[in-house]
């Protein structure tokens, strides 16, 4: 039904379990659904490790069969993770952990989905938390009479509830086959879910279904996307919501001319409008073969959504599409690949935006050598620049099958990207790579994977970032017993102390009693690379505010001083690398 974005996993010995544990009833699966230039950005590089395993797993993984599918983190060192695991029965489930001050705690079953899962096949999609302890994750299960249907699961203040159907779609998911794919929260107990279910013809249709301060409502068909879907498979891969009630989502559906179009919806103050074909895709999509894979929003009606198309040539190619100010703008092909995919198979999964017309995606093309190639793209006000193949993954990448699965931008356009890569043995490895101050480093297998990963059957599937330098990953590796297991690692960067002087020039002018003084303030001795303002102050009245320019602020500001001791004073407002820090000078008018 779906096409699975990921094609390079078809090239892994992982891709049985893949195939298996991450497939769903009607064939959609997507775990991994999930550059700037000419941005002035900090090179934030934090500490990587250690890698563990997800603690508590073992006794829960008993068949062997683990991953991390997804993570949402609200601060530094405070997420949520959610993946599936084989139990002793050989059944698969889903698992929630938290970490809490950068400790992760003890996997656990997702509460109530055990009971729901009579049928032993479970899988969690996404979780998306709005604030601290307060999340939602969805996916499905499969019930007693083996259909396949869609879940959401709430945590509140901490502590994860049980999990539900999803209410709404037991009537409209006749024929039983139901999954959320996506979950996005952008404040406590308001979230929203969009995935498919089959309908009494057996077509599959879209859903999207809101949560209001904390009650979930009855799921919808996606609003005019049954006028779309004449070919009945149509569905939602991933919703975006950066504030309550203003979302926006991204799938496909299937035409009269039994094409698969991308599709896009808006949802405005709470209702969602008409979903409507992405546009200008049905220009690029020739071969009839096209999906939104991930979608972003920086601001309600302002996003970006990325995905593939298959030409005239039947070469499966990636493009952007951006939404401004609630108008979708017409897909293009993400640029610079149709000159890199020489051997027609590539595609964008991986997207983050950290503000309005600055995102980062990543994803895969193949060469004129059949290699499947890693790369990544930036946005920068807006516009698109040139996808560049992630330096030095062709070195990793001996084996030929690498791609992009996630990526995750903080503030100040700091950036990790995450995924897989086949070695000399075509062993898959997990890699990341770090955009920082402007420029994507060399890819590395992430870090303690080498020594966990013995079985080589390892991928990043879900990276985070909350601020630059404090980031994560996730995934699976396969140990010395063969079974896969589900890791976490976190990166981690404490902010610098810096220094700074404060000087004054004063020049005066007296006029009888009257003293009146031109000042200029000067800040010095700041790290040449810090950005930031310093706020300059004379006594208690504070007089202007300038940003820092290699490594030094100042202003001028006329003023009447009475005669005798002043004291002027500089307080400089830290940024992403650098503590906050103080400084004053004493002088005295004559």
């Amino acid at each position: 039904m779906f096409r699975r974005t990921v094609t390079v996993l078809a090239l892994l010995s992982m891709s049985q379990l893949i195939m298996t544990t991450f497939g769903d009833v009607g064939g959609a699966s997507d775990l991994s659904r999930r550059a700037p230039f000419a941005l002035r950005t900090l090179a934030v590089n934090g500490t990587w490790g250690p890698t563990i395993e997800v603690p508590g797993i073992s006794q829960l993984n008993t068949a062997g069969q683990g991953a991390v599918a997804s993570v949402s983190c609200w601060s530094n060192g405070n997420c949520s993770a959610a993946g599936i695991y084989k139990d002793q029965f050989n059944h698969q489930q889903a698992f929630v952990v938290n970490a809490v001050n950068g400790t992760w705690g003890t996997a656990m079953e997702i509460p109530g989905l055990g009971a729901l899962n009579a049928g032993g096949t479970a899988l969690v999609n996404e979780v998306s938390c709005g604030t601290g302890g307060n999340c939602a994750a969805g996916g499905y299960y499969t019930d007693g009479a083996s259909n396949t249907q869609a879940f959401v699961v709430n945590e509140v203040n901490g502590t994860w509830s049980n999990a539900i159907e999803v209410p709404g779609t037991a009537l409209l998911n006749a024929m039983g086959a139901a999954t959320t794919f996506s979950v996005s929260c952008p404040s406590r107990g308001n979230c929203r879910a969009g995935g498919y279910y089959a309908d009494p013809a057996g077509k599959y249709q879209a859903f999207v279904a809101d949560e209001v301060a904390g009650i979930w409502s009855t799921a919808i068909q996606m609003p005019g996307s049954a006028l779309l879907n004449v070919g009945g498979s149509a569905t939602v891969f991933e919703i975006s919501c950066r504030s309550t009630g203003n979302c926006s989502a991204g799938g496909n559906y299937v035409d009269a001319s039994n094409h698969q179009q991308s599709l896009v919806v808006n949802e405005v103050n709470g209702t969602w409008s008409n979903a409507i074909e992405v546009p200008g895709i049905s220009t690029l999509n020739l071969g009839g073969n096209s999906t939104v894979n991930n979608l972003r929003c920086w601001s309600a009606g302002n996003c970006s959504a990325v995905g593939e198309y298959t030409d005239g040539s039947s070469h499966l190619q990636a493009f952007v599409a951006n939404e401004v100010v609630g108008t979708w703008k017409s897909a293009v092909p993400a640029s610079g690949t149709l000159s890199l995919n020489i051997g027609g198979d590539a595609t964008l999964n991986g997207l983050s935006c950290w503000s309005n017309g600055n995102c980062s995606a990543g994803g895969h093309y193949t060469d004129a050598l059949g290699h499947v190639q890693a790369f990544v793209l930036n946005e920068a006000h807006g516009s698109w620049g040139s996808a560049l193949e992630i330096p030095g993954s062709a070195v990793l990448n001996a084996g030929g099958g690498a791609d992009v699965t996630d990526v995750s931008c903080s503030s100040g356009g700091n950036c990790i990207a995450g995924g897989i890569y086949l070695d000399t043995t075509k062993s898959s490895q997990a890699f990341v790579t770090q955009f920082a101050g402007g420029h994507w480093a060399s890819a590395i297998e992430t870090p303690g994977t080498a020594g966990l990963n013995v079985g080589a059957n390892g991928s990043t599937l879900a990276v985070w970032c909350t601020s630059p330098g404090n980031c994560g990953a996730g995934g699976v590796y396969r140990d010395a017993s063969g079974a896969f297991q589900p890791f976490v690692v976190n990166e981690t960067y404490t902010k610098v102390t810096s220094t700074m002087h404060v000087s004054v020039v004063v020049t005066t002018r007296v006029r009888g009693s009257v003293t009146s003084s031109s000042l200029r303030f000067v800040a010095t001795g700041l790290a040449a690379s810090a950005t930031g303002t310093v706020s300059f102050s004379l006594g208690r009245v504070r007089y202007c505010s300038v940003a820092v320019t290699n490594g030094s602020a100042s202003c001028t500001s006329k003023q009447r001083l009475s005669k005798g001791a002043h004291v002027a004073s500089g307080q400089y407002s830290g940024d992403d690398a650098f503590l906050p820090v103080a400084s004053s000078k004493s002088f005295t008018v004559h």
